[in-house]
Formats: structure tokens, sequence, C-alpha cells
């Protein structure tokens, strides 16, 4: 699976932001645009570099998504989801499913990073919902959210210094897309 220009752009930019800041990067990319495949680009570099990693996501069929482009590039995580009848724990990459997971954490011992598909679902300054909660339980873990709009009804942007996304790293628009002939 070649990544398109601009999934390249978004891992780059990520990375490099990573590198040389604290907090917790968000990636913006339209609907159609490729999310699950750069997630998996991101967490195969993650395995490589020897790091442990989670993904959490709202439904099942997202889950299954992103555990069939993993398989497609050469890994195989583990998924924690009831919707989906399996609870596995173990391994580098664990694919959650929020509702299974929001209360236990730490069954899935130290990770490194932890990728939230959809992050527009989050409230970004509460720790008392099941995102929240999850966050709040897994320590040092960075998180690198992606969504198509980094904006919440009710609680506005979902990007600054006091929520769970501090900034977002790398955006491009419909119109770009749409224009190029992605979308």
């Amino acid at each position: 699976m070649e990544p398109r220009y601009y999934q390249r752009e978004a891992i780059s930019a990520c990375w490099h932001w990573m590198r040389s800041n604290a907090g917790n990067p968000c990636i913006v990319l339209p609907t159609g645009a490729g999310k699950s495949l750069t997630m998996s680009l991101m967490i195969r570099d993650l395995v490589r570099w020897g790091k442990k990693t989670l993904l959490v996501t709202h439904t099942k069929e997202l889950i299954e998504q992103v555990e069939a482009t993993l398989k497609a590039i050469g890994i195989k995580p583990a998924v924690y989801s009831a919707g989906l009848d399996r609870k596995e724990t173990s391994g580098d990459v664990v694919l959650c499913g929020i509702q299974s997971v929001y209360s236990k954490p730490e069954i899935f011992g130290s990770r490194d990073a932890c990728f939230i598909d959809e992050a527009h679902r989050i409230n970004p300054r509460s720790d008392g919902t099941m995102y929240g909660q999850f966050f709040s339980g897994l320590g040092d873990c960075r998180l690198i959210g992606l969504t198509a709009t980094p904006y919440r009804l009710g609680a506005g942007y979902i990007c600054d210094e006091d929520s769970w996304l501090n900034e977002i790293v790398y955006e491009v628009s419909v119109k770009e897309l749409v224009d190029k002939g992605f979308l």
C-alpha cells in the first residue's frame, strides 16, 4: 500500500512535532482521505522502533478497518472489543473499543502511544468521560488524534494546551483533495 503525498506529509509532520514537543498531536484529514492507512503506517513505524501502541475508537467497524489495513502492511494486531467478541491484551499493537476498555487501561501494561481514531468524539478537557477515564489511566503514554473535524459541538476545538490533544500538526482540506482527484 503506497501512501499518498498528504499521508506522507502528515506522518512526517507528526513525528517531527513529537520529537520537538512534549504534548499530544492531532492530524486532520477529511473523510475518505485514508486515516486508517495513515495510522497504520505510523503504528508500523512505532513497532519498528520497539514501541508498544494502542488504538482506541468507538465502533467495531473502525477496528475491523484498521485491523485489515495493518495486516495488509505486515502487522498483526491484538483486538480488545466486546462487539467483536475478542479480549486480547498483549502484543505490540492492540486495537480497542472504548466502551470495552475505558475503565481498565491497566490491562494493557505500559504503552508508548495511543492513537485516537475519530478524535472529535473525545471531550477535550474532561477526565470524567469514557475517553477521559481511559487516557487518565495510561500514564506517560503519548496520545495521537486523527479526525476529519477538530471541533466538538458544545466543547469547541479539541486541541489546545489544556486539552487531551494539544496542537493540530497537519491538516489538508477537502478542496485540495478534490482538486487533486483524491476525493
